[in-house]
């Protein structure tokens, strides 16, 4: 069987990583996998088996984001290419991880000789409620309610995300499956066994660490804030790992508060996974995932967590506060709490951590894997 996976986007990203053990996952599997891609990096490339077929749409050099117009005219073209790329191959099956409005359509003018399975991966109500007015979120919401029942299946990649396709869009629940994201990729255990710098080694106080981009979002100010009050009582270090737009405003913080010494900005990291299994202890701050991928390659690694209750993804992931700790998104002094808890009980949190790691075997490639080829084989 042939499958085409819509991600016309390719970056570095969590997507992309998804993306790529799912794609090499059916490929064990004995799917023949053709990535529909326009743009790309050499690194998201990298993440992929060498017998997946890239196919480079080429749809020109314009500009989504400057306008609509540009936008439009972007994927009129990609439309195109996708046309003769499907004649061409006679697939039958889409995936569509992005520009999913682009492969609805695909399907309105194939009917049932194509089949459209959505991943969806961002929660509707976030994505709703990020839009800049009224106006934005409503034209948005009508293309998400007349588009998606059109999908032969959706795949959504939390309980979180399927809850919100169903009371915000309106979808059917029984046209949607929740498969997580393969995030315990055993490459991660190897990657992780790489030499870190010498001088990250040196500190004997504990390392709290946070991966992510640095962006709203992730909410680096309530981690930053919380550091500053734990601290303070207990003597610790801060990695941040990953680059953004909020940069700037956290290391002004930094600065503001002399703790120049104490949290380290290492910047974007090919390999995050060497200083992750060198800490003691990871914490997401975000305000909203689809998923949390991050938290289960914590756990894979055996490192105690602590994360927001965000919507959606990390209270499914830590089984409501069993297998890491949980704080309400913003709440800064009791993530201060949290943390101070953790350092001052570091073998009940080695037990969690160890219950964690057990659990992380549910996110593997080979299990997740199966469960998206039971769904496109339906």
């Amino acid at each position: 069987m042939r499958i085409a996976i819509l991600i016309p986007s390719l970056e570095k990203g969590g997507i992309e990583r998804s993306i790529s053990r799912i794609s090499n996952g059916l490929l064990d599997l004995g799917w023949e996998v053709d990535l529909l891609i326009d743009k790309s990096s050499l690194e998201a490339e990298s993440y992929f088996d060498q017998r997946i077929n890239f196919i480079k749409l080429k749809a020109g050099h314009f500009d989504q984001n400057k306008n609509l117009f540009f936008s439009l005219l972007k994927n009129i073209l990609l439309f195109i290419k996708i046309k003769t790329y499907l004649k061409r191959s006679n697939t039958k099956i889409i995936l569509a991880a992005k520009n999913i409005p682009l492969g609805i359509l695909l399907k309105l003018t194939k009917g049932n000789r194509l089949k459209i399975i959505i991943r969806e991966a961002v929660n509707p109500t976030t994505t709703l409620q990020l839009q800049r007015n009224l106006i934005s979120r409503t034209i948005l919401k009508l293309i998400k309610k007349l588009s998606y029942p059109y999908a032969n299946r959706i795949i959504a990649i939390s309980n979180g995300v399927k809850d919100s396709l169903v009371k915000d869009i309106g979808i059917d629940p029984t046209k949607i499956h929740v498969v997580y994201n393969p995030s315990a990729d055993p490459n991660i255990i190897k990657f992780s066994k790489e030499i870190v710098p010498q001088e990250f080694l040196k500190s004997d106080i504990p390392t709290l660490i946070s991966i992510g981009r640095l962006v709203p979002q992730k909410d680096y100010m309530t981690l930053l804030k919380a550091f500053n009050i734990s601290s303070k009582k207990l003597k610790s270090r801060l990695v941040i790992i990953g680059e953004g737009q909020e940069r700037s405003s956290i290391e002004k913080y930094v600065k503001d508060k002399n703790m120049d010494n104490e949290i380290i900005l290492l910047g974007y990291q090919s390999n995050p996974w060497k200083y992750l299994t060198n800490s003691d202890l990871f914490i997401l701050s975000s305000k909203w995932e689809g998923f949390g991928n991050v938290i289960v390659e914590a756990m894979l690694l055996g490192i105690p967590v602590i994360s927001s209750d965000c919507p959606s993804g990390p209270s499914e992931i830590l089984e409501k506060g069993k297998l890491g700790d949980l704080f309400s998104v913003g709440d800064h002094n009791r993530l201060a709490t949290l943390i101070e808890e953790k350092l001052n009980n570091i073998d009940q949190s080695r037990d969690k951590a160890d219950l964690a790691k057990k659990a992380s075997s549910l996110y593997s490639i080979e299990i997740i894997s199966k469960q998206y080829d039971d769904i496109l084989s339906k």
